[in-house]
């Protein structure tokens, strides 16, 4: 009964579903965190709100990618995420400034080889130096046995390319 149990969890259908599971996730706090940005805009300092603002685009942009990279382009899941991408946070949608130099970096996302996604190959802009805080969740008395790794720190990301 074990083995069963473990080959399914290396099926196909299980790593999608996991993948999925993902994709929903990053998705969901990149949702979450434009709704409070929104909603604290007006207490906010400008570096914070644009410091917010990269972190949400962050966790979209990721989201996007692993979509990309593993779901098919009818998949509704993806199509979803790609439409709120575009609405909120899409490249070609800012505004260029004609007397100043413009220093972002925008990359094609494209599928993995033998994934069926032809349709959409969206435009990203990539992100470097975003930082996220990752806050301590208090847990049961057994979290003294928890590896020191998971001590909360602030993360400065190099990229987002998966």
């Amino acid at each position: 009964m074990q083995s069963y149990r473990n080959e399914h969890q290396l099926s196909r259908e299980s790593f999608l579903e996991k993948l999925q599971l993902l994709i929903v996730s990053y998705f969901c706090v990149s949702t979450e965190m434009r709704f409070i940005v929104q909603s604290r805009s007006g207490f906010m300092k400008p570096e914070v709100k644009k410091e917010k603002e990269l972190e949400q685009e962050y966790w979209h942009v990721k989201a996007l990618e692993i979509a990309c990279a593993f779901l098919p382009s009818e998949c509704p899941l993806f199509n979803h995420i790609l439409l709120s991408y575009q609405k909120h946070h899409d490249p070609t949608n800012q505004p260029i400034h004609e007397d100043e130099e413009q220093e972002d970096v925008i990359n094609v996302l494209r599928p993995l080889r033998g994934i069926e996604n032809s349709k959409y190959q969206p435009m990203i802009r990539e992100l470097n130096n975003v930082y996220i805080d990752i806050a301590e969740i208090p847990v049961s008395p057994l979290s003294k046995c928890f590896d020191h790794r998971l001590v909360p720190k602030k993360v400065k990301t190099a990229g987002v390319n998966v």
